[in-house]
């Protein structure tokens, strides 16, 4: 899987949590894009194309995460980004298309992650 062209935001608030997500995306040959706030989640989504998917900390601050999935959903060249949440609850927000219940195993990260990158293999 050449993936090296896919882009992935990672919006988590725990350092070592968004370093973990950033390696494991690498091993998926995916450019993970870190950030630790909504301010610099939504300077990421402006600064270059936008990532193919965005995986959002469901544990920042609720004003974080409304900003982040605000500043996608009312963008016209964002909206159609992909949202994976991740956090200890089973409620995920409105207009997400996976939430990751923490602990999660990796293959569940994986395959939502793959299907969301290469939806045309998804069914193989």
């Amino acid at each position: 899987m050449n993936g090296a062209s896919h882009r992935v935001l990672v919006v988590e608030g725990d350092d070592s949590l968004r370093q973990l997500f950033a390696t494991l995306l690498r091993h998926l040959d995916v450019v993970p894009v870190s950030a630790d706030d909504a301010e610099t989640a939504v300077a990421a989504l402006r600064q270059e194309a936008p990532p193919d998917v965005v995986l959002l900390d469901t544990r920042l601050p609720a004003t974080d995460r409304a900003a982040v999935l605000s500043a996608i959903r009312s963008d016209p060249e964002l909206e159609h980004v992909p949202i994976v949440t991740m956090g200890t609850g089973t409620n995920a927000p409105p207009a997400v298309v996976a939430h990751l219940v923490m602990p999660f195993r990796l293959a569940e990260f994986t395959t939502i992650l793959l299907a969301l990158l290469y939806p045309e293999s998804a069914g193989a």
